[in-house]
C-alpha cells in the first residue's frame, strides 16, 4: 500500500544499522510519525480514503527522506525513520520540512479535500544505552505529542515543534 519497507524488513535493516552504530558510533535518530485522528478518517471518509492518506503520506515521508535512512511503515498509521546525522539540526529540519508539507496540504479522495496533521516523537541513539531503550524513548514522546494536543514534534530535550 506505501511502498515502504514493512516492519519485517525495518527491523534487519535496523539491526544492521545497530551493528554499525556499535562499531563505530554512527548517529541516527529514531522519529516516530503517527497521522493523527486517522481513525476519525476512515470513519467519516471510509477505508479507501484513509489508504488513499496512507500512501500519500508515505510519499510525502519518502520524497523529504534521503537514501541513506531507513523508512518504513510501523503498523497501521505508524511510520518510524532512521535519520543519520551530523548535527541534530539536520534531524528536526527534515522533520519540519515534511510537517509544513502536510499542513499546506489537503489529502484529495474523489472530491473530498481532507486535512491531515501528524504527530512525531524524535530521540537519538547515542542519548540511550540500547536501541531498545532509544526507540521506547521515541515511542513515549510520540504518545506525549498525542497527549499534548497533535499536531506536534517532541524532542528529548522537552523542546515542542
Amino acid at each position: 500500500l506505501t511502498g515502504l519497507l514493512t516492519r519485517r524488513a525495518y527491523n534487519k535493516i535496523s539491526e544492521q544499522l545497530e551493528k554499525d552504530y556499535e562499531r563505530v558510533r554512527s548517529h541516527y535518530a529514531i522519529v516516530f510519525f503517527d497521522i493523527d485522528h486517522f481513525k476519525n478518517v476512515n470513519d467519516t471518509y471510509g477505508h479507501e480514503a484513509g489508504d488513499v492518506i496512507l500512501s500519500t503520506f508515505a510519499k510525502i515521508l519518502a520524497s523529504q527522506t534521503r537514501d541513506i535512512d531507513i523508512l518504513a511503515r510501523y503498523g497501521g498509521e505508524e511510520f518510524i525513520a532512521l535519520i543519520k546525522y551530523q548535527k541534530v539540526k539536520e534531524v528536526t529540519s527534515y522533520v519540519e520540512r515534511v510537517k509544513k508539507i502536510i499542513g499546506a496540504n489537503k489529502f484529495k479522495y474523489q472530491n473530498q479535500s481532507i486535512q491531515v496533521t501528524f504527530s512525531a516523537g524524535i530521540t537519538l541513539r547515542v542519548d540511550h544505552l540500547t536501541y531498545a531503550g532509544a526507540i521506547q524513548k521515541a515511542d513515549v514522546l510520540l504518545y506525549e505529542a498525542k497527549e499534548g494536543g497533535r499536531d506536534q514534534i517532541r524532542l528529548e530535550d522537552g523542546t515542542i515543534i
